[in-house]
């Protein structure tokens, strides 16, 4: 946990029990079974396999690359989501791949569909998340916002993710 959400939880009485139940919500939500299997653990296979997956279940699934670059003019152009500075970069870190869901609304709107965000941060098949690293904290920050906006966001280190 960041110290800002460790002295929040401590202000309004939070226990550390909650606080940890907390922190496996939004890191191991979307971990798979390997169903006793040693899992193939690099990024790219995991990310392969979710984006398979993601096909097959109607998801229009798209890479999010984050990063700067300079133009012919030397001007830094900036280009992934929430990457508008690199203050901003360093404080939330956008997932490796975004999409959207179909869902088709209820009663008042029959027939009618809406796209639901999704989002993955895509991790080895052994990562647990049982602490994060810099990095993954603003990674999680980011998971976290679109989550609040009604996305399905987390992290995923394998198939059955979404």
């Amino acid at each position: 946990m960041t110290p800002a959400i460790t002295q929040w939880a401590s202000r309004y009485g939070v226990s550390a029990a909650a606080l940890n139940e907390l922190q496996q919500i939004f890191t191991n939500v979307h971990q798979c079974n390997h169903g006793g299997k040693a899992p193939v653990a690099s990024e790219a296979h995991v990310d392969s396999l979710i984006s398979l997956e993601a096909s097959q279940k109607d998801i229009l699934w798209m890479r999010n690359n984050v990063g700067a670059c300079q133009d012919k003019t030397g001007r830094v152009i900036r280009y992934g989501l929430l990457n508008e500075s690199k203050k901003m970069n360093q404080d939330i870190k956008s997932p490796d791949r975004i999409g959207i869901r179909r869902i088709v609304v209820t009663d008042e709107m029959v027939g009618s569909s809406v796209g639901q965000f999704v989002a993955r941060e895509i991790k080895h098949a052994t990562w647990t998340g049982k602490t994060l690293s810099k990095h993954e904290q603003a990674q999680l920050r980011c998971l976290q916002l679109f989550i609040r906006y009604g996305a399905d966001a987390a992290f995923a280190n394998g198939q059955g993710t979404l």
